[in-house]
């Protein structure tokens, strides 16, 4: 005859085993959900004009392709042609300086000119990524900046 231990063991050793499996219990992970805007490149390149700045200029920015871009400022006020900012890439007149929409070389030329002056010179912009819609979202935007100290005169 068994005795009540003898009995209770195994059926210990049963009951403990039985929460033991070989196989993995299959978990939940929260599914992660990106959540992009539709935001597109702003600006993608400012000139920073330095030094004894006009009040009134002409800036044009030229690429070796052939590209060309111009735009009047007076102060921070652009002159803008009728159906400026109906093209895919256009200059805006800034604070000191001039923004370009959507235009991001990586060479060009760069003309000011005011009164009877002029001061041209070449630069090869650094360029930094931006994503204004989030890391995992589209679109990438190339975006430099170029500082250009005009002639004392």
């Amino acid at each position: 005859m068994r005795s009540a231990s003898a009995a209770f063991i195994p059926m210990l050793v049963i009951l403990l085993l039985s929460g033991c499996s070989a196989s993995p219990v299959p978990t939940q992970t929260p599914e992660v959900i990106v959540t992009c805007t539709t935001e597109g490149c702003g600006i993608t390149l400012s000139v920073a004009l330095t030094g004894n700045v006009p009040d009134e200029y002409v800036l044009e920015a030229s690429t070796p392709d052939g590209e060309t871009m111009s735009v009047h400022c007076v102060g921070a006020e652009g002159v803008y042609p009728e159906g400026h900012f109906e093209r895919t890439s256009y200059p805006m007149c800034a604070d000191m300086g001039v923004d370009f929409i959507r235009f991001s070389p990586e060479r060009l030329t760069i003309t000011v000119k005011w009164s009877d002056q002029q001061a041209s010179q070449a630069f090869e912009p650094v360029h930094h990524s931006e994503w204004p819609n989030g890391p995992a979202c589209k679109p990438e935007c190339r975006v430099g900046q170029i500082s250009f100290p005009l002639p004392d005169n």
